[in-house]
């Protein structure tokens, strides 16, 4: 029984990415958009990776009950971290015109830096508590926003972001759906 709940408490604790969170990736619908109140063209001024600290805190008190004596990992990522990103707005495609944003993004590739290259992005925003996107992961796991006051990057859960390279053809692609959607 301890064995199964070292095995399980490890696999919350040692996710270096949110692919390794789910058992299998979903497919990216870009037709998803949809979902989105503001899709903008923009640059990132500023990635701070934010710690959930009393999740981390709970863990730790769990491994050192559990496995006393035992070193503990020095870099963890837990479900319950995320990104927030300061975004330079180039243009706004869909929503409100504004200058800049800071946004949360709540399954980040893991990195204490911008994991992207430098440049442009178009990026999908939603409001944390409008509806998500389907859930189509065999494992897909929501969590409560952690920032319910900010816009969120689009994201289903075991999916990918709508966080493009604005030469990146899926972005394109995105553009066309939006000025499809305006003709409607």
């Amino acid at each position: 029984m301890r064995r199964r709940i070292l095995v399980l408490l490890a696999a919350l604790l040692v996710p270096a990415s949110p692919a390794l969170a789910c058992a299998k990736r979903a497919p990216l619908r870009l037709e998803d958009v949809r979902f989105a109140e503001h899709v903008v063209l923009a640059r990132v001024t500023r990635y701070e990776m934010v710690r959930d600290e009393e999740a981390h805190r709970r863990a730790q008190d769990l491994m050192a009950k559990l496995a006393p004596g035992r070193p503990r990992p020095a870099k963890v990522r837990l479900m319950s971290d995320h990104a927030r990103i300061t975004l330079a707005v180039d243009e706004v495609l869909r929503g409100e015109a504004v200058e800049s944003l800071t946004v949360s993004w709540v399954s980040p590739p893991y990195s204490e830096e911008f994991p992207l290259p430098p440049g442009a992005f178009v990026i999908a925003l939603r409001n944390p508590a409008s509806p998500i996107p389907p859930l189509r992961g065999a494992s897909a796991t929501i969590l409560p926003p952690p920032e319910p006051d900010l816009l969120q990057v689009l994201q289903a859960p075991c999916a990918s972001a709508f966080f493009f390279s604005e030469t990146d053809k899926r972005a394109i692609q995105l553009r066309d759906i939006l000025i499809e959607d305006q003709r409607r």
